[in-house]
C-alpha cells in the first residue's frame, strides 16, 4: 500500500524536521549541508604544525576557530543522521523485487522520487480505487466481528476521498440520512461511524441476541443509502444519481466497475466523459 508506506516516511521526515529535503514532489530541493572540516593549527599560522607551536593570542582565534567548527557539525548532524535514518528505513522496507529502481540513488529525495514514479497510483487511479471501496462498503459485514473493520474502512475510504477533494455527496448523504433517522445532532461522518460504532460495542456487551440481530437490518440501512424506521426495518429510499446520470448506486454502474461490463456494451463518449470528469 504506497499511500500508507509513504505516508509513515513523511511523517517520520516532519517529526525530524527535514521533509524539505526528503519531499519527493519537489524537483530541486534545498542542497544538503556538506560535511564540516575541522580546522588546524596551520589555518593560524601557516608554520605551526601543533596546538603547542601557536602563540597565546594564536590559540585564543584557534579555539573560536573550534567552536566554530563543533556548531557547524552539530548543524550537519541534526540533518544529516535523520536523512541517514530515514534513508535506511526506505531501503529495510521496500520489496526485494523493487530495489532495482533504487540501485543509483543515493538520497531519500532520490529514493522517494524513483519509487514513485513506478509504484505510486495517479490521482485517477486512486479516485477509481476510491470508488470500488466505496460500492464494496454499501454491503455490510456478515457477521459480527468484521463490524469494527468495516466501520474503519469507511473511515479510511472517506479520509482518501477528502485527500483527493472528490465530490463527498454520497458521503453527506449517509450522515443526512443518519440524521433524520438519529435522536441527536449527527455532524459528521466520522460522528455517525463513532456512534454505530459505541452503540455496537453497548449491544454486544449487554444486548439481547435479538438487539444484535437487528445489526443488518436496521443500523446498516444507514449505509446503505437507506432509512430505517421505528419499526424494524422500511423500503429502500429512492436511490440517488450515479456519476454517470443514471438512477442507481456506483456499484451498479458499468462506467466505475469493470466487471460489469458485457461483451457487447459499449460506453457513450458523452457520459464517459462525465463520469471521468467527476471522479
Amino acid at each position: 500500500d504506497w499511500q500508507a508506506w509513504f505516508l509513515v516516511v513523511q511523517n517520520k521526515a516532519l517529526r525530524a524536521g527535514v521533509w524539505k529535503y526528503v519531499d519527493p514532489s519537489v524537483e530541486n530541493p534545498p542542497a544538503l549541508p556538506e560535511l564540516p572540516i575541522p580546522p588546524t593549527p596551520s589555518k593560524i599560522n601557516s608554520a605551526a604544525k601543533t596546538y603547542y607551536d601557536l602563540n597565546p593570542d594564536e590559540i585564543q582565534r584557534y579555539n573560536v576557530l573550534q567552536n566554530t567548527y563543533r556548531n557547524e557539525v552539530a548543524t550537519y548532524n541534526q540533518i544529516q543522521l535523520p536523512l541517514n535514518s530515514i534513508y535506511d528505513y526506505i531501503l529495510a522496507t521496500v520489496s526485494k523485487r523493487n530495489l532495482v529502481y533504487v540501485r543509483e540513488c543515493s538520497t531519500p529525495h532520490s529514493l522517494l522520487q524513483a519509487l514513485r514514479k513506478r509504484l505510486a497510483p495517479t490521482d485517477r487511479g486512486r479516485k477509481l480505487e476510491i470508488q470500488k471501496k466505496l460500492s464494496e462498503l454499501y454491503r455490510p459485514p456478515t457477521t459480527e466481528r468484521q463490524i469494527d473493520t468495516w466501520l474503519q474502512q469507511w473511515e479510511t475510504v472517506y479520509q482518501e476521498a477528502k485527500d483527493l477533494q472528490m465530490d463527498e455527496q454520497r458521503f453527506k448523504e449517509v450522515v443526512e440520512e443518519a440524521e433524520t433517522s438519529s435522536s441527536g445532532h449527527v455532524t459528521s461522518l466520522y460522528d455517525l461511524i463513532e456512534r454505530f460504532r459505541n452503540w455496537h460495542h453497548v449491544q454486544q456487551a449487554t444486548g439481547s441476541l435479538a438487539a444484535r440481530n437487528r445489526l443488518s437490518s436496521s443500523a446498516f440501512a444507514i449505509f446503505q443509502g437507506e432509512k430505517p424506521s421505528k419499526g424494524e426495518t422500511k423500503a429502500p429510499k429512492g436511490k440517488s444519481p450515479c456519476l454517470c446520470g443514471d438512477i442507481h448506486r456506483f456499484r451498479d454502474c458499468p462506467y466505475i466497475c469493470e466487471q460489469l461490463r458485457t461483451p457487447d456494451w459499449k460506453p457513450n463518449p458523452e457520459t464517459q466523459k462525465q463520469v471521468d470528469e467527476k471522479i
